[in-house]
């Protein structure tokens, strides 16, 4: 009987115990604990991408990371605090890319300057390339570096200059997942630069597709282009007339 009444005191005080340790780790992702320095930019069952920034003097609250690369955008200088009492000073470089793994810290910038860059998270990483295609960094000329590379995740940087055109290539989409590729947007999305997509023609006609499938073409601009853009797209419409109206929708009557 004593034997029993221990074990239910264990199971309930597990039960009573466990929510609430649960919910503190939830409490302490950077994105609830530290919400004015984290913002979540993107996210799907793949990865989830954040964003953070801290002005000048300013401390982040105690939270923590998952495994994740880091991207800097705006180097200066910083402390970081871990749970153990170490403080573990740093002066990263815009365009610094790295690993980081799990940890529990606070952060705080003793520059003068604000720093600013984005957190990587891998989920369920497992993508590759469509089967036959090129990997972007293979060709001798390729706009394409890799940065940083590990058994979860791979990072590439890409320079254009003016002018110039890369080689057909493949990226990697979610294996099984055919309607990942070529997806208009997410480049647009997690940069945070103007784009707009205008109908680029359609795919080969089947039977469950009698014309085919609208393809979108995507272009992708520096900050406050948008008028650009919307002139490039406009050219590119007049000078293709890729849009066929829908057959199943009659046009407007005076149009």
């Amino acid at each position: 009987m004593r034997l029993l009444t221990w074990i239910t005191a264990v199971t309930l005080g597990f039960a009573l115990v466990c929510p609430s340790s649960m919910r503190a780790q939830q409490d302490l992702d950077s994105t609830n604990a530290d919400p004015a320095h984290h913002k979540v930019e993107f996210e799907n069952d793949q990865v989830r991408v954040v964003r953070y920034k801290l002005a000048s003097g300013e401390q982040s609250a105690r939270h923590s990371h998952p495994d994740s690369v880091i991207v800097v955008l705006t180097g200066g200088s910083i402390e970081n605090t871990t749970d153990d009492g170490k403080t573990i000073s740093s002066q990263p470089k815009p365009g610094d890319t790295f690993w980081r793994p799990a940890l529990t810290h606070v952060t705080k910038n003793v520059g003068d300057q604000p720093i600013e860059g984005i957190l990587v998270e891998p989920k369920n990483p497992h993508s590759a390339r469509p089967a036959g295609s090129a990997d972007v960094t293979s060709f001798p000329h390729s706009p394409a570096d890799v940065v940083f590379e590990n058994e979860q995740v791979r990072v590439l940087r890409y320079r254009f200059n003016a002018g110039q055109k890369d080689e057909m290539h493949g990226h990697p989409v979610m294996i099984g997942e055919a309607t990942q590729a070529e997806r208009n947007g997410i480049l647009a999305s997690l940069a945070g630069f103007p784009a707009i997509t205008v109908p680029a023609g359609f795919s080969s006609p089947t039977e469950s597709a009698p014309i085919g499938v609208p393809v979108g073409i995507e272009f992708l601009g520096q900050p406050f282009s948008e008028p650009q853009l919307l002139r490039i797209a406009y050219g590119f419409e007049q000078a293709t007339h890729a849009r066929k109206p829908p057959p199943s929708t009659p046009p407007l009557n005076g149009r």
